[in-house]
């Protein structure tokens, strides 16, 4: 009986140590794994999940998103939204994300016209060989 208050004082010490420790929740990293990378709290997780690298947080929302920026992300434990904030653009960046869209947009029709073309000359070529024949 008096190995119990010593027991009970051992799982209690270690219980706070589980609490001070930190847990990545997409890698399940400790501090003694990687001692350099960079930790974040982003949410109202308590606990040990509440800590997260900051690569992995942000290699999870990519996946999430799958390359739509306007996806909402939320934390799958408590739910809390992620609040994600870009980078300002510079202007050449403006320039090159405009040209592109109008590229995917116009590229279908230019791809059908070469198409139509194609079959176009296909037919007056073989209509001349015939006349010439």
């Amino acid at each position: 009986m008096a190995d119990e208050p010593q027991q009970t004082e051992i799982s209690s010490n270690q219980a706070e140590d589980d609490e001070n420790k930190r847990y990545c929740w997409v890698c399940y990293a400790t501090d003694e794994d990687d001692e350099t990378a960079p930790w974040v709290k982003p949410c109202k997780c308590r606990g040990t999940t509440k800590w997260v690298h900051q690569s992995c947080l942000q290699r999870w929302v990519d996946e999430k998103q799958k390359g739509n920026s306007t996806v909402k992300v939320n934390c799958p434990q408590c739910g809390v939204e992620y609040f994600i904030a870009f980078p300002n653009m510079g202007q050449l960046m403006l320039f090159l994300d405009r040209v592109d869209a109008f590229i995917y947009k116009v590229c279908p029709f230019v791809a059908a016209g070469v198409v139509v073309g194609s079959i176009y000359w296909t037919a007056v070529t073989y209509g001349a060989i015939t006349v010439m024949q």
